[in-house]
């Protein structure tokens, strides 16, 4: 009776060992397979490679002031590596700028082209009207894209509205004065619709319409 009270026991004891072993044991096999679930390589992000620690940047990049002296110059030195013959007219707006420029010199015909930062495509535009190509289209060096800058700067104090954003400069060659290239400032318009523009020639010395005649 004593034996086989003994054997009980002994056989209970081994029972209980076997279960803490296989407790142990499914343990660590639970452990690998969440680490190997959620260990994934240092720095990946979802779309983006292992060993990257940055998402993508993506088109982040600030549009172009084009009001400044540093992007006017850039667009200028732009056109001059395009071995540009000649500008008819330039539309510069605040991130980016339209122009027309003569397609090869000693003509009126003149390609069409945008800058946002950098030069777009040259696209045929058309012919310009009258008989002297020079009379149309200036030159690079006639304008200085420093007093571009200058004059836009400071046009909302000359025209009396200081604080008065710009929204438009134009650069041509202007037939009602005489065929001079000038600049022509235009501030935004405010709730009445006053939308005044201001012009100087290509110098920035001489104002020639302060505006007042809106």
């Amino acid at each position: 009776m004593a034996g086989g009270r003994w054997a009980t026991l002994v056989l209970a004891g081994v029972a209980v060992v076997a279960a803490l072993v296989i407790g142990i044991v499914a343990a660590r096999d639970g452990d690998d397979d969440a680490a190997s679930a959620t260990d994934e390589p240092a720095g990946l992000v979802e779309g983006t490679p292992a060993g990257d620690g940055a998402a993508p940047a993506g088109d982040g990049a600030a549009p172009a002031d084009m009001y400044s002296l540093a992007e006017l110059t850039a667009m200028w030195d732009a056109l001059g590596t395009a071995q540009v013959a000649g500008i008819r007219i330039v539309y510069i707006h605040s991130e980016w700028a339209d122009l027309e420029v003569q397609a090869d010199p000693g003509v009126l015909h003149y390609d069409e082209v945008e800058y946002d930062g950098e030069l777009g495509s040259f696209e045929a535009g058309g012919v310009a009207s009258g008989d002297d190509p020079a009379a149309v289209f200036f030159p690079l060096a006639e304008v200085d894209p420093a007093v571009i800058a200058a004059v836009a700067a400071r046009a909302d104090e000359v025209a009396g509205y200081e604080g008065r954003p710009v929204s438009l400069v134009v650069v041509e060659r202007n037939v009602f004065y005489g065929d001079i290239v000038t600049i022509r400032v235009h501030l935004e318009a405010d709730a009445y619709g006053v939308s005044p523009s201001l012009t100087w020639d290509a110098s920035g010395q001489h104002l020639l319409d302060d505006g007042s005649d809106r």
